[in-house]
């Protein structure tokens, strides 16, 4: 399943004008949708991810796989890059 990106084409008139009512409701139901299936989660912007996890609506990730000594360290809040949900591709594992 892919979950598509909010009005990636209005990012410039979002941040000079702010968002409408109807796309924060939209931003808002995705980042509910991502954070329940977070455990799902496979790929973000094409990009093969480990260890997701929702904070303040952006999502944040590893690009690489810890080695298993260090997989305990990692469910801490440690993550390389983050990236705004409602501007990304996220890609979830099917059932």
């Amino acid at each position: 399943m892919e979950v598509k990106p909010i009005a990636i084409d209005k990012q410039i008139d979002n941040v000079l004008f702010g968002q409408s009512d109807n796309e924060i409701k939209e931003v808002n139901k995705k980042v509910e949708f991502i954070v329940t299936n977070i455990d799902k989660v496979i790929s973000v912007n094409g990009s093969v991810v480990f260890n997701p996890m929702v904070i303040d609506g952006n999502i944040w990730y590893n690009l690489s796989k810890p080695p298993k000594m260090f997989e305990h360290i990692l469910n801490s809040n440690a993550r390389d890059y983050y990236y705004p949900i409602q501007y990304a591709n996220i890609k979830l594992k099917e059932d």
